[in-house]
């Protein structure tokens, strides 16, 4: 009986070890190429000096790095909110093909960390630091009129300290705004649609405004109308 029960049991885990085995070997792709190369890609940052707004974001998700574009995730709402914000001409939608014909709208990207990962948690305490300078030393020479935060967990790794809210924060660099917002990841549980996030770059489009009329924009948060769900009466 129990030599038996033994038996199964290892046998079982076998079984189990091979078929691991198999799954590593059938490698994910993405856009047709092993996510093990994925991993090895970089995206580059599109940098041009005064910029409106330069869109800082932790690191390079596989499917940006597989497509070579920033905010190219599947359902990332980083573009239908850019479209939709004002910050581009009226009747221009862009999609992440279109990334670097943003310089031409005076809109640039960076990322804290190079280095692509399946997912930000897969980043070192120690690259958030030097990936933190990378980007105080980016801003600090590219002057953007906003350094906008893609994300909270990012931005304060960045800040170093708890953000209290979205929007214009508190702190500059220089005479450079710094904005933080919700990440853009369609991952989000409490804004699931890119709508719920549209507040925050029509903010951005506000503070700029105001800073072409000689205004300086005030710290505070974004003030984000709940949608409430209709209740069907029964």
């Amino acid at each position: 009986g129990m030599a038996e029960a033994k038996r199964t049991s290892t046998s079982t885990l076998a079984t189990k070890a091979a078929l691991t085995a198999k799954k590593s070997k059938r490698e994910r792709r993405i856009e047709g190429i092993l996510e093990s190369d994925v991993l090895k890609l970089r995206i580059p940052d599109h940098l041009d000096l005064e910029l409106s707004v330069l869109v800082c974001g932790i690191n390079p998700g596989v499917w940006s790095a597989a497509r070579g574009h920033h905010y190219a995730g599947p359902g990332n709402h980083f573009w239908p909110c850019l479209s939709n914000s004002g910050l581009l001409p009226p009747n221009v939608t862009y999609t992440y093909s279109n990334d670097m014909d943003c310089l031409q709208h005076s809109i640039g990207f960076t990322n804290s960390v190079l280095r692509t990962t399946r997912g930000s948690n897969d980043l070192t305490k120690e690259e958030l630091v030097s990936g933190g300078k990378r980007l105080q030393a980016i801003i600090a020479q590219y002057q953007p009129k906003i350094a906008c935060f893609n994300g909270k967990g990012m931005f304060e790794a960045f800040i170093g300290r708890r953000c209290k809210y979205f929007g214009i924060q508190p702190e500059r660099i220089g005479e450079t705004v710094l904005f933080a917002m919700p990440s853009t990841s369609a991952r989000s549980a409490t804004r699931p649609r890119w709508q719920d996030k549209l507040v925050f770059f029509t903010a951005m489009k506000r503070a700029l405004e105001e800073m072409e009329s000689g205004l300086s924009p005030q710290p505070g948060p974004v003030t984000e109308t709940k949608v409430v769900e209709a209740k069907t009466m029964v």
